[in-house]
Parts: structure tokens; C-alpha cells; sequence
């Protein structure tokens, strides 16, 4: 019986192992036969999280991400659970209670997690898309995430302003309404979101997609488009808050959508390579394009509305004219599928991105890259040139956002938070901030308000294995090579380290 219960364990986890993007839901019953009890009080959720302890990496980091998600939804909350020596590098903790009164806290002790894990600011998932504020203001942005949030970011501080929440899977597309003052969002849960900012809340839902909504685009500040795998373009009036025309491409999915500057006509890409050519209003094609010879992943138009470029999974980039239907030339350099294009503002070049982890950046009529920018060993999504056209944002498969400067070698900022192994977690007296030790000597203490880091305290020992409270202004710190170092809060220098029960002051 052991034997067959751990071959059933292996099984699971060689299950969730790959299933990097998939959230348990209550209505799975097969995960729930996973959480139910079992003879020996341990069910198989618990069981399998054992098997992923003191083992590190991206794949592993999924595989606890998905276990915890589970165990997040049965329980609702972690206090007393034992997550030690685990890679929670890939679970987000923000709202979720880890010990109240009459419970243990959790036990965080050997595991790995983001600095930002327990009071998180960035993606907990794959970045799907970033854009920019249509009135030109350059310090702020929009990104969405499988994560299932948007969140509008500082581009000078690179915190997250505000974090938008609702919908119940992964954020596909996001944009911003041509005035400016809201933006809208399109989800695998079939609905489209409306909201205003600041709110962290959607003013209002469309509901008329029957399958995954890949992309949203708007028209004016009163209609806007969505392309789903369901087959249809759909057209949307904000004021009726109701669809006002369907637009059938034959069954196929809907896998790209682009407007023209004018709002006149429209492009749809599907999955079966081909781009369909649409005048708003009247739902037969006005023609269609030459096909890619796989699924079409991106269209952008140039600011003329004249000419567009198409990116597909067979790794390619085609330019075309509007109305004439074979490709001018197509663009062959990525190794890997071209997720996402974009025309560079005031210059004849655009950029495009791929899951071979680069950027490309080319000339246009010159069909091999002029330059590369090597972003990571992870997939790249999405890319987008800032409004001045001196640098670029890329959007990556690991939740990270990445600035880049035209011509130079390494980003400029990463919004993202740094890996490091945690300790101890320690709250402040007064509630208002948390203490967390590392493995690497250092106490980093974070506002609970700001969600900022706002001291780093640095020790010259080992890990800090724990942290107590001497004082409203005092805390003490245990190091694994032995001394206990005293801090006084807001202050980077210690106070004094105690030795073999002696005091050396400094």
C-alpha cells in the first residue's frame, strides 16, 4: 500500500509539475479529491508538497505555487502550515493569513521566496502586456498577468501604484480608453472589465464571449472591439454597456486584433495564419491576407494607418499594405514564436519580441535584425516603445518588466522584486511594518502602508535566524555563526554585538 500511495504522489506532482499556468478551482473535482482526508489524516496535496522540499528551481517553484493555491482554497487561510525548505519563489501571499490568535504562524524556515512574496508589489505570473497612457504621460503604466490582476506602475520608483482585481483567470489585453481617464481588460474567464483609476475595483463587466477573450482594442472613448477564441470580433458600446455588432471569421479563434488610427477598418489574425481585413459596421470581410504559415500571434499598424506589420508562431515577421493581400517582405532572425511587434515612434525600425527570449530590433526593408537584445533565458511576451521612442519595455514569461535604452546591452530598470532565501518573519510592535531575515545576513524591514522596503539592516555574520523585540525602538537579532546583534530601528548601524555573553560595543 506505501508503494502504490507513493507512486499516486509521483504521479500528482509529475502532473502539476507541468502544468505551469493552471489554477485549481472548486469545481476541478479532481483536485479536490486530492485535498480530501485519507486513512493516515494526510491527504495527497500535503503528501505530494513533502516530496517538493529542500528541491530549488523554476519547474519546482510551479509545481508549490499550484499545491498552495489548492491548499489556499480549501482552508482559506496558511496559519500553522509548514512551508519550510520549499521554493515558494512563484506563491503570492498578499491578504492571505499566515497565523492569528490561538493558531501557529507559518513556518517559513529554509524556504526561498521573492522579498516581495509576503507583502507583494509585482506579478505573481506571466506578463501578458504593458501599455501607455495615451496622453503622453510617460511615467506611468499598465501591465496584466496570468496572475489574473492589472497593476499601473511608477516608471521613475518602479513600485505599483494600484493593483486591479476581478477577474478569476488570466489577464490576456489591456487598453486604455483613448481619453485616458479608464481602461478596460480581457480575461480566459470570458469577460471584459471596465475600470476607473485608483479603484482597485472593475465599475462594470461585459458578458458575451463564449470562450477565452484574447485581445480588446478601442475605437473611441465610447466603442471598443474584442477578438475571442470563439470565433467572433465583437463591437461594444460603453454608454448601452451591450455588444452592437458580431463579427464571424469563419470559426477560427481570434488570436490578434488592431485597429486603424481612424477607426474605420479593423484587422483580425487567427490561428489558422490568416489576417482578415474588416470595415466597421459591416460584418463580411473586406478581404483577406496571405497567409503565415502558423498561428498569428500580434498585428500593429504604423501611425499612417497605411501599412501594418503581423508576427506569427512560425517565427516571423511579415509588413504589408493595407489592401494589397501578399506580404511586401517578410522579417526571419527569432528562433522561437514572435509574440509581440511594435512600430518605433518618429523612426523607420520596430521591435519584436519572441519565446526565444530576445528582442529585435530592425530596419524597416532590411529583413535580418540590426541589432538583438538578449532579455533572459525565459520567454518574452510583449513589447512596447516608450511614447518619446528612446527605450522599450519587454514583458517576460517570469512576471518581470524590463526597461531598455535603443542601443545598449542591459536594462535600464527591472520591475521585479530580488530572490532571496527567507529565515524569520518578525511584525513591529506597532503593527505598521515587518522585519524579514535573510540567509545572507541581512534584515530588511518593509512598511505595511507603502508595501516599500524602508530600511536594509546588515549584519557581517551568517543567516539571521531569528528576530525579537527588545523596545518600541530596539530589536535583536540571533545569527547562525553565533552573536546576537542589537539594532536600533531607522538606524543601519547596530548598537552593540554580544559575544560569549560579553559586550562589544562599537
Amino acid at each position: 500500500m506505501a508503494h502504490k500511495n507513493h507512486a499516486e504522489k509521483s504521479i500528482f506532482v509529475g502532473e502539476i509539475l507541468g502544468e505551469h499556468r493552471n489554477k485549481p478551482t472548486d469545481t476541478d473535482e479532481r483536485w479536490n479529491d486530492c485535498v480530501r482526508g485519507e486513512e493516515d489524516d494526510r491527504n495527497l496535496l500535503s503528501r505530494s508538497l513533502e516530496l517538493l522540499r529542500n528541491r530549488f528551481g523554476n519547474e519546482v517553484g510551479f509545481g508549490v505555487y499550484n499545491l498552495l493555491e489548492s491548499l489556499k482554497l480549501i482552508r482559506k487561510d496558511l496559519s500553522g502550515v509548514d512551508l519550510s525548505c520549499l521554493d515558494l519563489t512563484k506563491v503570492n501571499f498578499n491578504g492571505i493569513i499566515l497565523g492569528h490568535s490561538g493558531a501557529s504562524g507559518a513556518n517559513f524556515q529554509g524556504s526561498k521566496l521573492s522579498m516581495e512574496n509576503l507583502l507583494y508589489s509585482g506579478h505573481n505570473g506571466s506578463v501578458n502586456r504593458v501599455v501607455f497612457s495615451p496622453n503622453k504621460d510617460e511615467r506611468t503604466f499598465l501591465s496584466c498577468s496570468t496572475d489574473g490582476t492589472i497593476k499601473e506602475w511608477n516608471r521613475d520608483t518602479k513600485q505599483c501604484v494600484c493593483t486591479y482585481r476581478g477577474h478569476t483567470s488570466s489577464v490576456t489585453s489591456v487598453a486604455y480608453s483613448p481619453d485616458g481617464r479608464s481602461f478596460i481588460s480581457a480575461s480566459d474567464d470570458c469577460t471584459i472589465k471596465e475600470w476607473q483609476f485608483g479603484n482597485p475595483d472593475p465599475i462594470r463587466s461585459y458578458q458575451n464571449h463564449e470562450e477565452t477573450i484574447y485581445s480588446v482594442v478601442f475605437v473611441s472613448d465610447d466603442v471598443f472591439l474584442s477578438g475571442s477564441h470563439d470565433g467572433t470580433v465583437k463591437e461594444w458600446s460603453i454608454s448601452s454597456n451591450d455588444c452592437v455588432c458580431i463579427y464571424r471569421d469563419a470559426g477560427h479563434w481570434i488570436t490578434a486584433l488592431a485597429c486603424s488610427p481612424d477607426g474605420k477598418t479593423f484587422l483580425s489574425g487567427s490561428i489558422d495564419g490568416s489576417i482578415t481585413e474588416w470595415s466597421r459596421g459591416t460584418t463580411e470581410p473586406v478581404r483577406v491576407y496571405q497567409r503565415h504559415i502558423e498561428w498569428v500571434r500580434c498585428i500593429v499598424f504604423d501611425a499612417s494607418g497605411k501599412r501594418f506589420l503581423s508576427g506569427a508562431n512560425d517565427g516571423t515577421v511579415k509588413e504589408w499594405q493595407i489592401g494589397t493581400t501578399k506580404a511586401i517582405r517578410t522579417y526571419e532572425g527569432h528562433c522561437g514564436w514572435v509574440r509581440s511587434v511594435a512600430f518605433v515612434p518618429g523612426k523607420e525600425s520596430f521591435i519584436s519580441c519572441s519565446t526565444d527570449g530576445t528582442v529585435r530590433e530592425w530596419r524597416i526593408g532590411t529583413t535580418y535584425p540590426f541589432r538583438t537584445y538578449c532579455v533572459q533565458n525565459v520567454w518574452v511576451n510583449f513589447v512596447v516603445c516608450a511614447p518619446d521612442g528612446n527605450s522599450f519595455f519587454a514583458a517576460s514569461y517570469d512576471g518581470s518588466i524590463s526597461e531598455w535604452r535603443f542601443g545598449e546591452t542591459k536594462a535600464m530598470r527591472v520591475f521585479e522584486g530580488r530572490d532571496r532565501r527567507i529565515k524569520c518573519v518578525k511584525y513591529a510592535p506597532d503593527g505598521k511594518s515587518v522585519f524579514i531575515g535573510t540567509f545572507d545576513g541581512h534584515v530588511v524591514e518593509w512598511n505595511l502602508d507603502s508595501c516599500k522596503v524602508i530600511h536594509t539592516y546588515v549584519s557581517n555574520g551568517g543567516s539571521v535566524t531569528s528576530i525579537v523585540f527588545s523596545g518600541s525602538d530596539t530589536f535583536l537579532t540571533g545569527l547562525f555563526d553565533g552573536p546576537i546583534k542589537e539594532w536600533r530601528i531607522g538606524d543601519k548601524s547596530e548598537i552593540r554585538t554580544y559575544i560569549n555573553s560579553a559586550i562589544k560595543y562599537r
